[in-house]
């Protein structure tokens, strides 16, 4: 226990990159209490709707929660929803100014239905995933490497969070442990399953 409570007390803040698959997880919560007539299935009556930074988002704000600062580094798309990732995450800290908009491609957003039925505990329904996964162009892979480059020296670990989105191409991944190690910044790899 004292070890543990050793390496709390010399705990200190850090820089880091994150470079992923940036999404947003947003719920629809309501009442399920009837089925349609023309199918089988439940009706939804929303009656709440939130969003969270997801996938590399996410890591972004556990990072932050360990107070370090953080750079962002991936693709939204040119939409609403990337507009709102972006804004979201930049409200807890983190620097998004190195996230590229690509107007080919939409924001990842997992959408999740969740029910309440009969008065009972919310039950998550189903989901809708808006996504590519294509691998992103040579082009935006560039934007990011330029990017990942300009804020390297200044980081002091890099984490790949990759969601098998696209954007954690071979040529990004290469790109980003190539250049960490030749500057002796530890890369923290989370691959996609």
């Amino acid at each position: 226990m004292s070890d543990l409570l050793t390496k709390l007390d010399a705990w200190k803040p850090f820089k880091a990159i994150v470079v992923g698959d940036f999404m947003l997880d947003e719920h629809l919560y309501g009442d399920a209490e009837r089925l349609s007539a023309d199918a089988p299935v439940p009706i939804l009556h929303i009656r709440k709707r939130d969003s969270r930074p997801g996938g590399a988002a996410n890591v972004c704000l556990d990072l932050i929660a360990l107070k370090a600062s953080v750079t962002a580094i991936g693709v939204i798309g040119d939409d609403d929803f990337g507009k709102a990732l972006a804004k979201q995450l930049a409200t807890d800290g983190v620097e998004t100014f190195a996230l590229v908009r690509d107007a080919s491609r939409p924001t990842t957003v997992k959408q999740n239905m969740v029910g309440l039925a009969q008065g009972r505990h919310p039950q998550k329904m189903f989901r809708v995933d808006f996504e590519s996964r294509d691998p992103i162009s040579s082009e935006t892979a560039a934007k990011l490497l330029a990017a990942f480059e300009r804020e390297l020296p200044k980081c002091d670990v890099v984490c790949i969070e990759d969601y098998a989105k696209g954007v954690c191409s071979v040529e990004v991944c290469q790109g980003v442990i190539e250049r960490a190690r030749k500057a002796g910044k530890p890369v923290f790899v989370d691959p996609a399953k």
